[in-house]
């Protein structure tokens, strides 16, 4: 994410697996529309799969960095967003992205897991949970 004078950049982010790629596929938004954080705003292709990609903040679409088709590399700029409101006085200044509420609830909730999941693995599992049952089925197997 970087500021700029009009709006703040959303760069193509890490898909994961050693990715350095991505092609654009599908834009589901335009320059105008109001976009919410989290929401999906692109569709991109890598080597691996096909990736609906969201924003970390809210505010109006200023730009869109990528046609459908366009290669993009991890980091170069994919969405440019304008605030749809003046920050307060007291809050932090528009043109630093470390201390806007909405990018720091998005990293937070990304380390805990939770939000949107880029590459399908899941919001992640705590061991010895789901999957086969190997061990329950021996014991009814030894019972019976």
């Amino acid at each position: 994410m970087t500021a700029t004078a009009t709006g703040r950049v959303f760069r193509l982010p890490d898909l994961g697996e050693g990715l350095t790629e991505a092609e654009i596929v599908d834009w589901k938004v335009a320059v105008g529309d109001t976009v919410a954080i989290d929401q999906v705003v692109v569709e991109v292709e890598t080597a691996k799969a096909v990736v609906e990609v969201p924003v970390p903040y809210a505010g109006t679409v200023l730009r869109l960095h990528a046609e459908a088709g366009a290669v993009l590399a991890v980091g170069e700029p994919l969405i440019e967003v304008g605030a749809d409101e003046a920050p307060d006085a007291e809050g932090p200044p528009a043109d630093d992205p470390a201390d806007d509420p909405a990018a720091v609830r998005y990293r937070e909730e990304e380390r805990a897991g939770s939000g949107n999941v880029l590459i399908g693995y899941g919001t992640g599992r705590t061991p010895g949970t789901g999957g086969r049952r190997r061990g329950a089925r021996r014991a009814a197997a030894a019972r019976g």
